[in-house]
């Protein structure tokens, strides 16, 4: 369990539809794959294990000033912003970018151009809890970062919190763009 997690039970079936419909409506040929929820420390385990598999790790997070407990967030909204993107679009065309986690990490630039050479059969995509990783979580998941700067990297979806579902299809949607634009 995550310390910021908002709730307790996750209905793997319940994910498993909102992916099938969602692949349906846009006809993708290929479904992601779906696990089920992991503790903070499973998951940091079996990122380990996928990067020896040469996956990619991106890392779904929150912008730092929208951290926090549920309902104690928003006090200072800004309105959405793009960084750096090796998409041929208009940084400010897209509602989110990869980000570096330190500076002893990857260019975003970097980071998709390598992702988007691999293709999406080796990209892992980490949703983590509604209210952000801890700052002990994001510590162990920037520790990946470093150790793996060609292979990991931050998303930042902006200045919204995001129901899980929707920020896993803005993940796979900026997976997506980044392997068209490249």
């Amino acid at each position: 369990e995550f310390q910021r997690s908002v709730r307790g039970n996750i209905s793997g079936d319940r994910f498993r539809r909102i992916v099938r419909e969602a692949s349906a409506q846009c006809e993708a040929w290929k479904l992601p794959i779906l696990s089920e929820p992991l503790s903070s420390r499973e998951l940091l385990e079996w990122l380990a294990a996928r990067i020896q598999q040469d996956y990619h790790v991106l890392i779904l997070d929150i912008v730092e000033e929208e951290k926090g407990e549920p309902g104690n967030r928003g006090a200072s909204r800004v309105s959405p912003s793009a960084g750096p993107s090796e998409s041929r679009l208009s940084p400010a065309a897209l509602p989110f970018s990869a980000s570096p986690s330190s500076p002893a990490s990857p260019s975003s630039t970097s980071y998709t151009s390598s992702v988007s050479s691999q293709g999406a059969r080796n990209a892992v995509l980490v949703v983590g809890p509604e209210g952000g990783f801890s700052p002990s979580e994001r510590a162990d998941l920037e520790q990946i970062c470093r150790d793996h700067p060609s292979k990991s990297a931050f998303l930042q979806l902006g200045s919204r919190v995001l129901r899980t579902e929707t920020a896993v299809l803005a993940g796979l949607s900026y997976l997506s763009m980044s392997r068209v634009s490249n």
